[in-house]
């Protein structure tokens, strides 16, 4: 069950950029591809069972004190970890594509050239 950690205007400053890269309808739809992923990923049941119950204390804790670094690498991880998962399913799915790819290298080489993160990602 879905619960609200805080209010919209908790994290003022925190702009979310959306962007759709490709109109094209999935080779492999979600439901199909959880399904496939379920019954024949051990990652899967891996993550779920050790990575993301302390990702999700973590996350609360970085949006409830608008740690940005915090909420940025994680975000990062988990996006990048959906995607091994997806390649650990069989047939494996493939759900990015070339854009995707662009998008994750400027903001992983902007947050290196930084220091410190300024920019985060999810593709999904």
């Amino acid at each position: 069950m879905a619960v609200q950690l805080v209010d919209e205007l908790h994290w003022d400053d925190l702009v979310i950029i959306i962007a759709v890269v490709s109109s094209k309808q999935k080779e492999t739809s979600s439901t199909s591809g959880m399904r496939d992923t379920v019954e024949t990923s051990p990652l899967l049941q891996y993550r779920a069972q050790t990575v993301v119950p302390s990702h999700i204390l973590k996350m609360e804790e970085a949006i409830k004190n608008c740690e940005f670094e915090s909420f940025a690498r994680l975000t990062c991880a988990d996006s990048n970890q959906f995607h091994v998962v997806c390649l650990d399913t069989s047939p494996p799915m493939f759900y990015m594509n070339d854009t995707s790819h662009r998008i994750i290298s400027l903001v992983e080489k902007w947050n290196h050239s930084e220091g410190t993160p300024q920019g985060t990602y999810s593709s999904v």
